[in-house]
């Protein structure tokens, strides 16, 4: 099963609004509020948000225009390739050898112009120059140059340029959080992750570590057996600067505003009133947000630190970078049945609980109840606040491959009546109810492809019942499913996403695609 998650975008209007990555659930975490609740071994946030899908859609197109950028700065004489470069050394009287101003200066290390210094890029081209900016990229390729000093008065090997050189680390006091953000580097693999210029650390819990001559970056920890996707090679692992404190996967909620319990949640009971207040404070919370933490909150993360899964099923993080906004991390977790570690360290912790077609067969609402409050309670206790389930829908298939993870069985009634204390005992773990799979899912052979057709009667009266009385109960997710229904893909289908679920069942959380 991949790990990516997409939250939808599916052609919604300005009426019926599908909220692709919103993640406004009025549940017991408080996004503004920043009350909390203690759950061993980890504090756990109550908090509300909702992000409004209109906005992020008008956000979202000025990501094509964030792209463009403009290369400034040349440095040095890089015109034409490498074969062709005209790598002038002159002869000096005393039979040593110099290289001329904007030549390559690599074999000599020495400049025939006194005043200037040789300065290197890489490790296949340095050039004599009489000054180097390290932040302004090259027009030859784009790239930065890493301004080691060969000869004259630069900067030592390994460090930033002469002119930075003896200002390193840019912000030494790590508890000026203004500095760090606007000049230390930050926490990936691009030209504002390479801190041999900076020696300091934006993203809380990393040190600056040197791979080599020409490259650093901010890092929880370093191996220096570990080798690098791009080289190959092993890292150096030398500390420059201070280390930031704090925790590189940590989140904090803004100070708690004044009567934050004044705001009702989905647990208190009144849905309708819940998502008003959610969505009233979700606009609020959205002006703080920058377009990068607007977009990030559009999809899944499964990349490599700091925007990985953290050891989840998914997560959502909308503060990109950790910028540290009021917006909670989504931390979504598989499953209905129990805790499904993704993490190596909690291996042999999880408890496996029966299947959910068996509290179906105790017809007895206490029993879903307490079954919710020992699974939840779990989810709680391990950093999860988003659980992947449960699993509603109506079986027609005895034999499909995954009918034992139903709380409906075959009877929509009996769903209905089990998923409501299912739905509400969860809530009060602050953990949002994501009731799946959205629509028609009944068989696992050619799931992916397979077609299904389904009066509008039949939906109402037998698949959507039990969606119905979860949206009720204060669910605040939906995970849409991976066949076709009506010839439409499920999580791309206007029809079962706007009118079905939006218009007729009154669904205000957000909607996400299964994982696959």
């Amino acid at each position: 099963m991949s790990a990516r998650f997409q939250a939808l975008a599916a052609n919604e209007d300005a009426d019926h609004r599908v909220n692709d990555a919103e993640s406004a659930s009025p549940t017991r975490l408080r996004f503004a509020s920043g009350s909390q609740r203690v759950a061993a071994p980890d504090r756990r946030w109550k908090w509300t948000v909702r992000i409004s899908t209109a906005l992020l859609a008008a956000a979202a197109i000025a990501v094509a225009a964030a792209l463009a950028f403009r290369v400034n700065g040349a440095t040095g004489d890089q015109s034409g390739s490498d074969s062709t470069r005209n790598n002038v050394i002159t002869v000096l009287a005393e039979g040593g050898q110099c290289a001329a101003s904007g030549k390559d200066c690599s074999a000599s290390k020495t400049c025939c112009d006194s005043s200037q210094t040789c300065y290197q890029k890489n490790e296949f081209w340095s050039a004599c120059m009489s000054s180097c900016d390290p932040a302004t990229p090259d027009e030859f390729d784009g790239k930065t140059w890493s301004c080691n000093a060969l000869s004259g008065g630069g900067a030592s090997s390994g460090a930033a340029s002469d002119a930075a050189g003896s200002q390193l680390p840019l912000c030494s006091n790590v508890s000026d959080t203004a500095c760090l953000k606007a000049k230390c580097s930050i926490s990936d693999g691009g030209p504002k992750g390479d801190c041999m210029k900076t020696w300091c650390c934006s993203t809380p819990g990393t040190q600056c570590y040197e791979q080599n001559d020409y490259w650093a970056s901010c890092k929880p920890s370093c191996d220096p057996n570990g080798k690098t996707e791009f080289e190959g090679k092993g890292w150096r692992c030398t500390a420059r600067g201070p280390r930031t404190p704090g925790d590189n996967h940590a989140w904090k909620p803004c100070p708690k505003e004044e009567g934050a319990e004044q705001y009702p949640l989905l647990v208190d009971g009144d849905v309708h009133v819940a998502w008003e207040h959610a969505e009233q404070r979700a606009g609020e919370l959205l002006k703080t947000l920058e377009l990068d933490d607007k977009v990030a909150l559009l999809r899944g993360q499964n990349d490599p630190w700091p925007n990985d899964r953290h050891g989840y099923a998914g997560y959502i993080n909308p503060n990109y970078y950790f910028r540290n906004k009021c917006a909670m991390p989504l931390m979504l977790n598989d499953g209905p049945q129990g805790y499904n570690h993704y993490q190596q360290k909690l291996a042999g912790t999880t408890t496996q609980f029966p299947a959910l077609l068996s509290v179906a067969a105790s017809f007895d609402p206490e029993v879903s109840r307490a079954y919710a409050a020992a699974i939840s309670n779990e989810f709680a206790a391990k950093g999860a606040n988003v659980m992947l389930g449960p699993d509603v829908e109506v079986g027609r298939n005895p034999l499909s491959g995954r009918a034992f993870e139903t709380l409906s069985g075959e009877d929509p009634f009996l769903g209905s009546q089990l998923v409501m204390p299912f739905v509400k005992e969860t809530l009060k773990e602050g953990i949002i109810v994501t009731v799946k799979h959205w629509l028609d899912n009944n068989e696992e052979d050619y799931r992916m492809t397979m077609n299904v057709d389904v009066t509008e009667r039949a939906q109402h009266e037998i698949y959507m019942p039990v969606f119905k009385a979860a949206i009720e109960a204060g669910a605040g997710a939906v995970m849409c499913s991976y066949q076709k229904v009506g010839g439409t893909h499920a999580c791309e289908n206007p029809h079962i996403l706007k009118k079905l679920l939006r218009k007729d069942l009154g669904f205000r959380g957000f909607v996400m695609s299964d994982w696959g």
